[in-house]
């Protein structure tokens, strides 16, 4: 079927689909045309919108004129109903009549200002560090609605590594005093500042448990690393579960019985949290990138320089003592996609992205992004764009820098399928930025971008990810032009 013709056929199924139910076959047809056509997706949530709020409106006005005992009704009953009557009597004709004059001058003005509503307004807190004078940082926070001011949660002087709770009531981070470094929580509004460390020794890296009720955390002496683990409700207790660690990474399986930890020399270390039994993987050698798939299951990516570099895409099971081999390339493996059923993963050549499935099936490439750089050579090498998990992984967001400060930002999706650039001309241009630091929303439609500007400053904007209006311009999100780091959105 010609491309015309596809179009032609979804917009009938999408105009019939206003009157009657689709039949199963062609409720497929257009579910297919759809996934590979933004424009008909975007008409066709458009479309859901005006009769959403058609729906309303008849509702509300039936309301107001026979009482609130009139029950829920479609639109498309409402169409339906009035066709037949169209039929059966001129006398009810003369009310559809009526009924449509209504509906030009009330029901459809306002159907289409709710029609051209954006995204819902992004809401919830975006916590940072806050530089609150050279050398000195304070952990703060950013109403994204702009409904409230920005507000100091610490006074400033040495805290750092800030990280929400999982319920977004409580701020945990690491606080410098007096050459020690302690783990510290606070209240999303500041109050109930408490110690739950008081250590000779440096604390460097924490993590929460899924169920907020611990915290794991890196303790430092001299150049050995040791994994602890402490109770939120008492804190003065804490358990030592491994040594031999480094800092990164730090993660716990979703179910909280493990934690996931790097060995100091290279490797990784899967740790039980109650008996701390240690399970050592690819000892001594470097891992760039490991994360869980699932209370049982990671995966990882081992990387082996030299002359012939090469990296692996491996998947890990607690339950068996040897890995499992899904990919192996001579280019960086730059990320990888997870649905809870399969794997797909990105490789960086050159100036390109392409997409593969373990086996080795290429499925979609991103060729040439250097010709986003206006002013500068296509065949210039740019590195691989920087790139940022949304919370349910299945997205990314992808910044890419040009030397000349320009940043472009695109949404790329698990297959390649969707390569969507997003409409930011409003943002400057920064030099070596290196495209900035993110935090998406917790629904995935917005990603907070702080850009730095200079050494000790940095704007804060807000990019619309979702809405059938996109592309759309990037909001500024504080005027301040303070030096943020460490962005992360409430959950």
């Amino acid at each position: 079927m010609k491309l015309s013709d596809s179009h032609q056929r979804a917009q009938e199924l999408m105009t019939k689909a206003l009157d009657f139910p689709l039949s199963r076959e062609h409720q497929a047809a257009l579910e297919s045309h759809l996934r590979s056509c933004p424009e008909c997706q975007a008409l066709f949530e458009q479309n859901l919108r005006l009769q959403s709020a058609l729906q309303s409106a008849l509702e509300s006005a039936l309301q107001k004129r026979w009482g609130t005992g009139i029950r829920r009704i479609s639109a498309r009953e409402v169409v339906m109903k009035n066709r037949v009557l169209n039929l059966t009597s001129l006398a009810f004709s003369g009310l559809f009549l009526l009924g449509l004059a209504f509906l030009a001058w009330w029901v459809f003005p306002h159907a289409l200002a709710l029609a051209a509503q954006p995204a819902a307004s992004p809401d919830g807190l975006l916590l940072f560090n806050l530089q609150t004078a050279p050398g000195e940082w304070a952990i703060a926070v950013a109403d994204t609605a702009g409904k409230l001011p920005d507000r100091l949660l610490t006074p400033g002087g040495a805290d750092t590594s800030p990280h929400w709770s999982p319920d977004g009531k409580k701020i945990a981070f690491l606080r410098i005093e007096n050459g020690q470094t302690d783990v510290f929580i606070i209240n999303a509004a500041g109050t109930e500042l408490k110690a739950l460390t008081r250590s000779a020794q440096r604390e460097i890296a924490l993590a929460w448990s899924p169920d907020g009720e611990k915290i794991a955390f890196i303790r430092q002496e001299n150049e050995a690393e040791s994994l602890f683990i402490l109770s939120v409700a008492q804190p003065e207790i804490a358990h030592l579960l491994a040594e031999n660690v480094s800092g990164f990474p730090l993660a716990w399986s979703p179910n909280g019985q493990f934690l996931l930890v790097g060995m100091q020399n290279g490797g990784l270390w899967t740790v039980s949290t109650f008996d701390g039994k240690a399970q050592p993987w690819f000892a001594g050698e470097f891992v760039d990138q490991a994360a869980w798939l699932d209370a049982e299951t990671l995966a990882a990516v081992q990387a082996q320089p030299g002359e012939n570099p090469s990296w692996r895409l491996w998947q890990l099971s607690l339950r068996q003592s040897e890995p499992r081999l899904l990919a192996q390339t001579s280019t960086p493996i730059a990320h990888w996609f997870w649905d809870g059923k399969r794997i797909t993963y990105l490789v960086k050549s050159w100036n390109s992205l392409a997409w593969y499935e373990p086996g080795g099936k290429m499925l979609n490439t991103w060729k040439n992004f250097a010709e986003e750089c206006d002013s500068w050579p296509k065949d210039l090498y740019l590195g691989a764009p920087s790139l940022f998990p949304s919370p349910d992984g299945q997205r990314l967001l992808a910044a890419l820098s040009c030397p000349d400060g320009q940043n472009w930002y695109y949404v790329l999706d698990a297959t390649g399928e969707r390569t969507q650039r997003l409409n930011l001309n409003a943002l400057p241009s920064v030099p070596n930025s290196g495209g900035g630091e993110y935090a998406w929303s917790p629904r995935g439609d917005y990603v907070a971008l702080i850009l730095p500007t200079g050494e000790n400053s940095s704007q804060a904007w807000l990019l619309p990810l979702l809405g059938a209006d996109l592309p759309r311009e990037a909001q500024p999100l504080m005027s301040e032009n303070s030096l943020r780091v460490s962005p992360a959105w409430q959950p």
